[in-house]
């Protein structure tokens, strides 16, 4: 969120000026469930909500279960600011890197975005591949992609051929991390 609102808040164009508010919101609306989240009634309370509700709602289970060990994992965290500092630091040079690879795919079939355009096309993509929708946001990546770039004047050949591109190199690091998982 920190990448995509860097990149909203210093596009010069239109296209990517509302998104500072959008990730603005995700970003303050987070911040302000992580401050909660600190407090142990507030986290104690939050997790019996999850759990109980998963008990009784079998098809989000899983869901609320995950949600209540994220709850338990930010209050580990919490214990050292250090290391939660280096793994946010961590997550912002990878979210970069994840853009300037883009950014390059991008350049090489021909399209013209700025790099803080990126930032926030990539975070607004990201965002939208979070819903639970189709298996490995296969067809949402693609529509938002072609959606958003056209906004830039981008064709959607191109900003197909981006997406699917980009998707391709996600799927060839992830079976390279499985081989050396395997091995």
């Amino acid at each position: 969120l920190l990448v995509g609102f860097i990149g909203a808040s210093m596009t010069t164009t239109t296209a990517g000026a509302g998104w500072t508010v959008i990730f603005g919101g995700f970003f303050i609306g987070i911040g302000l469930a992580a401050f909660l989240m600190r407090l142990e009634p507030c986290s104690n309370w939050s997790r019996k909500a999850l759990l109980a509700i998963g008990s009784r709602t079998s098809p989000i289970a899983g869901i609320t279960e995950t949600l209540a060990n994220c709850i338990d994992a930010w209050n580990e965290y919490l214990q050292s600011p250090v290391r939660l500092f280096r793994s946010m630091a961590l997550g912002l040079a990878f979210q970069s890197l994840a853009v300037f690879i883009l950014y390059r795919i991008a350049a090489s079939i021909g399209v013209q975005v700025s790099f803080v355009d990126w930032c926030w096309i990539f975070t607004a993509v990201s965002l939208l591949l979070l819903l639970p929708v189709t298996v490995g946001g296969i067809g949402l990546r693609e529509g938002g992609y072609v959606t958003l770039l056209a906004g830039l004047g981008v064709t959607s050949e191109k900003a197909l051929a981006c997406s699917l591109a980009l998707f391709g190199l996600q799927i060839l690091s992830a079976a390279a991390g499985a081989l050396f998982d395997l091995a």
